[in-house]
């Protein structure tokens, strides 16, 4: 199941190349590691902040998983590229935008119960 919600038809002045790939990459992994469950997007705007949620009821992460999972080619296991495939490369990606759009991720995640992303990126009207 997938749920949507938050702010629609909002026009703020970001990079949207790379919004679009941070939106892309986060909803990508949570649709890869959830098999039989849900993916909630919300995007909402507070204080002039662009605030994005991924959160999914996949496979999760332990804390040693999630502490290397933004590096560049690391997955959270050996096991991971064999079972799900890709480069390990999408959140390192995530999380470079964010630095360079002055924003920031964070990831509150427990095995076998999901996983959830929480993007902040500050914004100028359109």
């Amino acid at each position: 199941d997938l749920q949507v919600e938050g702010a629609k038809d909002v026009e703020v002045a970001s990079d949207a190349a790379k919004v679009q790939q941070i939106l892309t990459n986060l909803f990508s992994n949570a649709c890869k590691f959830t098999k039989n469950g849900v993916i909630t997007v919300v995007a909402k705007i507070e204080d002039n902040q662009l605030l994005i949620s991924v959160a999914d009821s996949g496979i999760g992460m332990t804390e040693e998983q999630q502490a290397k999972v933004f590096q560049a080619f690391v997955q959270a296991d050996s096991k991971t590229s064999v079972n799900y495939g890709g480069t390990g490369l999408g959140l390192a990606i995530v999380s470079n935008f964010c630095d360079m759009l002055g924003g920031k991720i964070e990831l509150t995640s427990a095995p076998g119960e999901g996983s959830r992303f929480d993007v902040s990126l500050p914004i100028g009207p359109a």
